[in-house]
């Protein structure tokens, strides 16, 4: 529960100051400095802690072939969460909190959960049922009424 609230109220902190940090710099710029921080923090965390392929296993795990398979594993790994994970979504993160007020932007990361069950279904071949349906349908419609705009009566 402790984690939970705290990964809350990081979500929360990161949110308002970015939303602030989009008044003097472009989403690029914010994106560019939190991958470069992050880059040097992890990068001299990794390398503290013995860098990467740690494993002392034997057999097949030992010689070049087998160092060489753990790094492709490792550094494809590495890039996809780098690259995809990390730059592109903290991208259009920071894009939407230049844009919108926090409070708009902020809703659109429960259509995460769609994606996700979407991407379950496409590529892993998961079910589909009402129940999922429901749910995805809700948060769908939250996310735009939420965003719609409102009416008003003159």
């Amino acid at each position: 529960i402790l984690f939970l609230l705290g990964a809350v109220a990081s979500a929360t902190l990161y949110n308002i100051f970015s939303r602030r940090a989009s008044r003097f710099y472009t989403p690029f710029e914010t994106t560019w400095a939190m991958m470069l921080t992050g880059t040097v923090f992890f990068g001299l965390a990794a390398l503290a802690g013995g860098g990467l392929g740690g494993s002392s296993g034997g057999g097949a795990d030992r010689g070049l072939a087998g160092l060489f398979s753990r790094a492709l594993a490792s550094w494809s790994g590495i890039l996809y969460l780098g690259l995809v994970s990390s730059v592109v979504a903290f991208f259009l993160i920071n894009f939407t909190l230049s844009r919108l007020k926090a409070s708009q932007s902020v809703v659109f990361t429960s259509l995460t959960s769609v994606v996700a069950m979407g991407a379950g279904i496409l590529i892993r071949g998961e079910d589909f049922g009402p129940a999922k349906a429901l749910g995805a349908a809700a948060i769908i419609l939250g996310v735009w009424g939420t965003n719609a705009p409102v009416r008003r009566k003159a």
